[in-house]
């Protein structure tokens, strides 16, 4: 890998060290403990099984159908966070395809690790790294469509279908983890876009109206304080049964709750919420200033 293409990879890197992710270049072939993820994701595989068992086995899951869902929390976190938290935080996307990705579980965690088989990277058209052999430069306004589409339906897909598979339940189905999934992410495009309320909301709107219609509705909006700062929170609309590991409270965010309890929880931490005041449109507003986000220079 050339010294300017490692230098476009520094972004992702911020954010691997917080996930678990690699965006060096992976020799699956010859790395016993990398598996491609479109072999890991077909039919018949037993990857998920042995991920799932592994969550039930280190997290003490009390049945099969809440170990399915912790794993697929750790999953679409790493995803979302190399995703939509790159483009949110860097305007750069990795190409997170089911062909170009490869997968391997921590045993001792059971928290996945993913690495790029190429070091392949969506970008602005008029990024100064457009230029570097890994980049693959498109429209702004193409970009996180692209990423969309590249991840979720060459990828996420699968993934879900796979997880549905193997312990198909309730709350394990189809809807659940597509909704789980989309409020994590869509969390983290808010968390990534910036420290700025408005910031936060543009980022959110800019990776809502990327998804399907069908799914926005995945990810209700509404603002949480902390001290004197009203922030944008994403509220879920499936539960992630972590409540059933540790026998506490609820998250602040779990669908499970009413809007009183989670005031209560809310209040007995010093915070407060109320529901969305930002419009959610289509488009940006000038006075964000992650609306016009500065090009990297490297």
């Amino acid at each position: 890998m050339s010294s300017a293409d490692a230098t476009l990879l520094e972004d992702l890197r911020s954010i691997g060290e917080r996930t678990g992710v690699s965006v060096d270049t992976v020799v699956v072939d010859d790395r016993d403990d990398w598996e491609p993820v479109g072999r890991a994701l077909a039919p018949g595989s037993t990857t998920v099984a042995e991920f799932v068992e592994g969550a039930q086995s280190t997290r003490g899951a009390p049945s099969v159908e809440v170990a399915a869902m912790l794993a697929w929390k750790a999953y679409s976190y790493v995803c979302a966070q190399l995703v939509v938290g790159s483009w949110a935080a860097h305007q750069r996307v990795p190409d997170l395809s089911a062909a170009n990705t490869a997968i391997r579980f921590d045993d001792a965690t059971g928290i996945p690790q993913l690495a790029l088989v190429e070091p392949r990277i969506f970008v602005a058209h008029d990024d100064l790294a457009a230029d570097h052999d890994h980049a693959v430069p498109l429209h702004t306004e193409s970009l996180l469509s692209t990423a969309v589409s590249t991840w979720w339906v060459e990828h996420f897909e699968a993934a879900i279908e796979r997880w549905r598979v193997h312990a198909d339940g309730v709350r394990v189905g189809r809807r659940g983890l597509t909704a789980f999934a989309v409020s994590q992410a869509t969390s983290i495009a808010g968390i990534s876009g910036g420290g700025d309320r408005l910031d936060q909301h543009a980022a959110i709107v800019a990776w809502m109206h990327a998804l399907p219609e069908s799914q926005r509705e995945m990810a209700p909006i509404v603002e949480q304080r902390t001290g004197e700062e009203w922030l944008p929170m994403v509220l879920r609309t499936a539960c992630c049964r972590q409540y059933e590991l540790d026998q506490t409270s609820y998250c602040i965010s779990c669908n499970l709750l009413d809007d009183d309890k989670r005031t209560k929880l809310m209040t007995a931490d010093g915070r407060d919420w109320r529901p969305v005041a930002l419009p959610l449109v289509t488009t940006t507003t000038t006075t964000s200033r992650w609306a016009n986000p500065p090009r990297s220079t490297t």
